[in-house]
Parts: structure tokens; sequence; C-alpha cells
């Protein structure tokens, strides 16, 4: 089993968290450090920058690792990376986490280190 950083679509509350309760299980919250931002329909991490960013770490199967490196384009949009998660309770987690490889639309810095899908309603 591996142990898997997620700040994005793939959290417990998000539309691709069926891929994360497949394949593994949610073990806490869970805070890192570095950069968030908003590319509209999903975030992006850089691990440069020392903002907290705010996620979940799992755990999952290798299986499910490569589902992931898939669906994360990993290589291409994001590469997989090794990195320290803390937990509310302070257990600290070596984690696997996707880091974007494109650069960052100007304005775009979550400061607050956290992302959620924009559920649109309609006012009708």
């Amino acid at each position: 089993m591996e142990k898997v950083f997620v700040y994005g679509t793939l959290k417990s509350s998000e539309r691709a968290a069926y891929m994360m309760r497949k394949h593994g299980r949610l073990i806490d919250d869970a805070v890192t450090f570095g950069t968030l931002v908003d590319l509209g329909p999903f975030p992006a991490y850089f691990s440069s920058g020392d903002n907290a960013i705010l996620g979940e770490v799992w755990e999952i199967s290798t299986e499910g690792l490569s589902v992931l490196d898939a669906y994360e384009g990993e290589g291409s949009l994001y590469r997989r990376i090794r990195g320290t998660v803390e937990t509310p309770d302070c257990i600290t987690h070596e984690a696997w986490m996707y880091e974007y490889l494109g650069t960052a639309p100007r304005g775009s810095v979550i400061p607050e280190g956290f992302w959620y899908s924009r559920k649109i309603s309609s006012a009708y």
C-alpha cells in the first residue's frame, strides 16, 4: 500500500473521489506546504512556496496508484513526487502527491490553500 496526498478533484467530497474509494481508504485530513493555484475545473500544486495546502492523505493500492497516474497525466500534465504531510493530530506521513508541470496563470494563487469545485447553480 502507498500513501497519497490529494488536494483537488480526488478529495472525498469531490467528483473523482470514487477512484480513491475504489482503491484505498481515507486516513485523515492533512496539510503540506507549497503553492496552490486555481486552474478552473481543477487545481495545481507547486512544491515551491510556503503556503499551507489543505487536503487529505489516503492509503491506496499499487494498482490504484497506476489509475491515479493515468488520471493525473503523470509525466505530461503532472509529475508524482514524494512529500511530507501532517494530520491534525500531528502525525507525519510520507506520501505521493501530484505537482503541476505547467506554469501558473497570473492571479490564480489560492492563498488560503483550500480548493473546492465550483458548483454552478441556476438562480432561475
